[in-house]
């Protein structure tokens, strides 16, 4: 089968608005965060919240992630598919990933509700990306948002 024959199959792409790339991206709380390392590029899953226009999220002082993440131009992502219905969605939040100022524990208790890792273990660093650019797209002539996992339902 070539190119050509399987593109027939995904005629109806779509770029999301920015409101359905944020309804998405508050609609879950497991991602990945993508990212390179001297040893080449590496993407790990991590539970997130958002808040205003940044993603947060909690990880240890000695994580790849914190080592060679931050201060760094970063890619956040979730989706959501069903290869069935070869139908779903991608969004995509692009920026440079920060320490926040204050303790983990200081900002979690002023703001309420944070990141909780499913992953065991202390994890007192939070980090925050700020995005400068949020994109997401779908694919799938008839598309629904799904019902995802966690903060929300999102059936209309």
């Amino acid at each position: 089968m070539g190119v050509g024959s399987r593109m027939k199959d995904v005629e109806h792409a779509y770029e999301l608005s920015q409101d359905e790339c944020r309804e998405l991206l508050n609609s879950d709380v497991v991602g990945r965060l993508g990212f390179t390392t001297p040893h080449g590029p590496r993407v790990a899953p991590l539970n997130y919240v958002v808040r205003g226009d940044t993603v947060e999220f909690l990880t240890t002082s000695f994580s790849e992630i914190s080592v060679y993440a931050v201060g760094a131009e970063v890619v956040f992502e979730i989706d959501h598919l069903d290869s069935r219905s070869k139908a779903g969605w991608s969004v995509l939040a692009h920026g440079v990933l920060h320490r926040h100022e204050n303790p983990a524990e200081q900002v979690l208790r002023d703001h309420g509700d944070g990141p909780t890792p499913w992953a065991g273990g202390h994890r007192p660093l939070l980090l925050v990306l700020p995005w400068r650019e949020l994109t997401g797209r779908r694919v799938g002539e008839h598309w629904p948002h799904p019902a995802v996992s966690g903060r929300g339902d999102l059936h209309r």
